[in-house]
């Protein structure tokens, strides 16, 4: 739908391995490879950007799918890809010791599979506490297990960072969770640049990028939001008549409207039975 209204969601396929290049030399990709990644389209009335925003949690929780899936994550500036297993191994090696190094984490963050809608699981396990748990056994402790967890450590604070960013809501926070506003904005516009760099640049083993790959929702979800809420916030920012004091990013999010949407139903008493567009 939001193609057919003017946005553009696609990156070019562009294809990452000589063997490939050699094999497709004359061939053109589908994509218009002049036509710019474009997360928002002109309201038909107005002429406004109306922006395209892909919920964050949700992105996290695919990200977090994609790290468990049989093929590996290849990040940049990494030989050895990120892997999923390393979760395991590290809830396996706390509950064998009887400590925890820092985390959270719990039988439900290793196996996952029955729990996949749980949030809270997805971001305990991408989060800057497990990438420091992951560090310390292969650096101070030098486990034999965790050689090569490098590319996992930074897969972790990467979207450590990126979640922080794209949910801040309490005005009172500081770092990556501190909401968006006119003194902090440049620094924060900086490293969601600097983030959507990176997603752009993970692949898969095969050397095709995640981006155009299968499981490629989680990559363009992310780039979308982030150039998005670039662009919505320098304009509500730095806008001439009534500009914000400051912007919480978790407030353009989808969870919100979930949530105003569930009060509305609340009264209407219990759930028992599924209501028309006329009765909400």
């Amino acid at each position: 739908m939001t193609t057919h209204l003017g946005a553009n969601l696609k990156l070019p396929d562009v294809l990452t391995t000589a063997t490939t290049r050699r094999r497709n030399s004359r061939a053109t990709t589908k994509n218009d490879l002049t036509k710019p990644f474009n997360p928002y389209f002109k309201h038909p009335s107005t002429n406004e950007p109306v922006y395209v925003m892909l919920d964050a949690c949700h992105m996290l929780k695919l990200e977090r799918g994609l790290l468990a899936m049989p093929q590996r994550v290849l990040l940049p500036g990494f030989r050895i890809p990120a892997k999923g297993n390393y979760i395991t191994e590290l809830f396996e090696f706390q509950n064998k010791t009887g400590f925890r190094l820092g985390n959270r984490l719990t039988r439900n963050h290793a196996f996952f599979q029955r729990h996949k809608m749980k949030v809270v699981l997805a971001a305990q396990v991408l989060s800057q506490s497990e990438a420091d748990a992951l560090r310390h056994l292969r650096v101070k402790l030098k486990v034999p297990k965790f050689a090569g967890s490098e590319a996992r450590e930074e897969y972790c604070r990467r979207f450590n960072k990126l979640f922080d960013i794209l949910n801040s809501w309490n005005i009172n926070a500081k770092g990556d969770k501190e909401p968006l506003n006119k003194t902090n904005l440049e620094e924060k516009k900086k490293d969601l640049e600097d983030l959507s760099k990176f997603l752009r640049q993970l692949k898969l083993p095969n050397g095709r990028l995640v981006s155009v790959s299968k499981r490629k929702t989680c990559v363009i979800g992310f780039l979308a939001t982030i150039k998005s809420t670039i662009m919505l916030s320098s304009e509500l920012l730095k806008k001439t008549d009534e500009p914000l004091d400051y912007i919480a990013t978790r407030h353009m999010q989808q969870d919100p409207l979930e949530h105003f949407f569930g009060m509305i139903r609340l009264r209407c008493g219990l759930n028992l039975t599924q209501f028309s567009s006329r009765e909400f």
